[in-house]
């Protein structure tokens, strides 16, 4: 069942993404700055162009590279919507929006508590591997694998 759950947040995840990143533009590379100076200089240079990496792709929650991406694309959307830096404070604050920006769209399609999973679908996400990477200085080389363990305590 909780399984199930996952799934179904995932993908009420994944078609809000899909939404909310349709008018927004940006280029992969393979890498990109860990400095939110950087990057924000490097989106202005680029006339609002946003550049995501696809390190860790081949893992994600989503499933797919691209669906990976867009993610990535929507979350850096907020730090420079927000003028958020990349440290743990502020990744709590575009965690949160992210959060209620999820739980907001989903609520009235699929209902509250299918919002309220996918949500804190996308809260975990964010919060775990800033959390992991914070305490290891390394990413998660296994996303999937990490948030659904979350996921599942959480739920």
């Amino acid at each position: 069942m909780k399984q199930q759950i996952l799934n179904q947040a995932i993908y009420d995840l994944s078609e809000f993404i899909v939404d909310r990143t349709k008018t927004t533009t940006f280029k992969v590379s393979e890498h990109t700055t860990n400095s939110f100076k950087a990057f924000k200089a490097e989106v202005i240079a680029n006339n609002g162009i946003i550049n995501v990496s696809l390190e860790g792709s081949e893992t994600s929650i989503y499933g797919n590279k691209y669906l990976n991406t867009l993610a990535r694309v929507w979350h850096d959307l907020i730090h420079i919507e927000y003028n958020l830096s990349f440290n743990e404070s502020d990744e709590t604050v575009v965690a949160r929006i992210q959060k209620e920006e999820v739980y907001q769209y989903l609520k009235s399609r699929v209902g509250v508590l299918r919002a309220h999973y996918a949500s804190t679908l996308i809260w975990l996400d964010i919060m775990e591997q800033v959390k992991y990477y914070n305490i290891t200085g390394l990413f998660v080389e296994n996303q999937i694998e990490f948030i659904s363990d979350k996921f599942m305590e959480a739920i």
